[in-house]
């Protein structure tokens, strides 16, 4: 089994560390995708949210490398692929989420349309009264609704959470 598989192996069974240790060996060996990056990264980003880290017994050793990696993962993943709007959308959702910095709707509808990308919805559909989003966030929620990885329980979690609160 290559890096790749036992990456997708550890994120599917919510095993983290060894997930990061898969999609870190991936992309010293050269052989990562855009995704495989975006899954690091989100990855590296869900254990500061919460109460992931205490649920998944991370040591601070990792949480501390998961805190400095996020950012090199993004960046490594944009020198590699270029400009993506997923990168750029998880960057400032770092910070907003974790650092409390402001990412405006304004924002959020620029890296939206900048790219392919259907993730910047998660955002965008949780701002209240905003109803002009729902089609993509509703095509997003299908799209993670396996929940294969980290980033895509995630991202499920979120939008049904808002879905919830709106019902």
């Amino acid at each position: 089994m290559n890096a790749i598989d036992r990456a997708a192996y550890f994120d599917v069974h919510e095993r983290p560390v060894e997930a990061a240790k898969a999609y870190e060996e991936a992309i010293r060996a050269n052989c990562a995708s855009l995704e495989t990056y975006l899954n690091l990264a989100a990855l590296y980003f869900v254990c500061q949210v919460g109460g992931y880290a205490a649920h998944h017994r991370l040591t601070e050793e990792f949480l501390n490398r998961a805190w400095n990696r996020f950012g090199q993962v993004l960046n490594e993943a944009e020198a590699k692929f270029g400009r993506d709007s997923e990168i750029a959308f998880w960057r400032r959702y770092f910070r907003f989420v974790v650092l409390g910095e402001d990412f405006s709707v304004q924002t959020a509808e620029r890296i939206a349309k900048s790219g392919r990308s259907l993730v910047p919805y998660l955002h965008l559909v949780m701002w209240p009264g905003s109803t002009n989003y729902q089609g993509e966030a509703a095509l997003l929620l299908e799209s993670v609704r396996a929940g294969k990885t980290e980033k895509d329980r995630y991202i499920r979690s979120v939008l049904e959470s808002v879905r919830s609160r709106r019902s």
